[in-house]
Formats: C-alpha cells, structure tokens, sequence
C-alpha cells in the first residue's frame, strides 16, 4: 500500500525539507478480544505500508480515508492461547527510510480439563486429574467430604490432588469442584457412589465354643458378629 504526507518536501525550511519519518508511538498491546487501533506518522515524503509477517488477522480499515500519516487497523480475536505480534513497516526506499510499529495481542485465557464429570467409589479414597491453564486460579469446593491435597503455569499443565472421604450412607452423593480466575471459570463435578444394598454374611457353627472370625477387605464394612 502506497501513502504519503501532506507537508511539502520543498518547504523553505531547511529542517522541514529534510526527508524525514517518525512514529508517534512505535507499539501498542490489545486484549485478546482485538478491536481497532490507530497508527499516526509523521513525514514529509512517501511511503509504503508492509506487514513482513502476513498476518491474516490484521488488516488496515481506513486506507485512503484519513488525514494523511493517519492509519487505524482492525485486528481479530485471538482464540489461541499464547501472546502473539506483529510488525507494521512504513518504508520509503527513495530515502531509505523505515520505522517498525509492533501490534502485541493478549493470548485467549483458558481453564481446561479433560472430564467435567468424574465417578468416584463409595469407599473413597485420592482424586487426581490434569488442568491446562495459562493463568493463575482458584479451587472452590463445594462440600466437605472432598478436601484438596498439598501439593502444587503458552498453556501449561498442573495435576490437582484430593482425598475424597468414604460415603458410608447407601445413596450416591455429588460434589462440584470449581477453577476460576477472574470472569473464567471451568467446573468438574464428583459423583461418588453410594454403598447401595448391603450383603450380609451368616455364620452357622455347631461347637460349643465359638470364636469370632476376623473379617476384611476394601468394600467391608465392620459388624457384630455373635
């Protein structure tokens, strides 16, 4: 794109007919939901407009509208989660004059996991799993029977750590887990189970004396044995 400026390269001050071009401000960052920014040059010779990057997500919305060495850009969202930039050159190879104005974009903030539901046995027990995020959040839990563990950010992956207390009651029972930072917020909810209908064991015995057997395992659930 070809552009110029509106003073005179002739002008009868000496200062004013050197060839000359400056950039108001040489950067500027936006939130990664883009929107318009301005780019205001100032000159006195003509020039051209590259974006040696190409990128696809930035393009010029007022070329040939505006006050000369005044230029407004749109850029899109940015739906990745890392930063990213780009380069506005205004060259004029005459003189060999170039200034580099840099766009710098907010990366899209995310808090991700792989499961938003997670079953969990009625007898308990450690609760892990992985959140990618490029921010810092918070862990709120809804009930008391899950509690988080000791233990520990482009997009980085944390393992998260819970203890998750036996349900001794026969219903199922559920629980959130909610990551927020800021207005992001990803839930996970824990469906544990309940100890449902329960087996009874029986013991006949024909001897006079009778000692009481030991009885265990991961799903008993102790009793009087008589």
């Amino acid at each position: 794109l070809l552009a110029g400026c509106s003073e005179s390269q002739t002008d009868d001050d000496p200062a004013r007919t050197e060839p000359r071009m400056i950039l108001l401000e040489e950067n500027t960052t936006l939130a990664s939901k883009g929107g318009p920014f301005t780019v205001e040059l100032q000159c006195n010779v003509d020039y051209e407009i590259l974006l040696p990057d190409q990128p696809d997500w930035l393009r010029e919305t007022s070329a040939g509208t505006e006050a000369p060495g005044i230029h407004r850009f749109q850029a899109d969202p940015n739906e990745t989660y890392d930063n990213r930039s780009t380069r506005i050159v205004f060259a004029n190879t005459q003189f060999g004059l170039s200034q580099t104005f840099t766009l710098t974009q907010m990366q899209k903030d995310a808090i991700l996991v792989a499961d938003e539901t997670i079953p969990i046995e009625a007898r308990g027990g450690t609760l892990d799993f992985e959140v990618n995020t490029n921010v810092d959040f918070q862990v709120t839990i809804s009930e008391a029977w899950i509690r988080q563990s000791p233990d520990a950010r482009g997009l980085t992956k944390q393992t998260l750590h819970f203890t998750v207390d036996p349900n001794s009651e026969a219903e199922p029972r559920q629980a959130t887990i909610r990551l927020t930072a800021g207005e992001i917020e990803q839930t996970v909810t824990i469906e544990q189970e309940g100890l449902g209908e329960q087996t009874w064991i029986r013991i006949l015995h024909t001897n006079t004396d009778f000692r009481t057997p030991l009885v265990s395992g991961p799903d008993f659930r102790g009793g009087i044995i008589s």
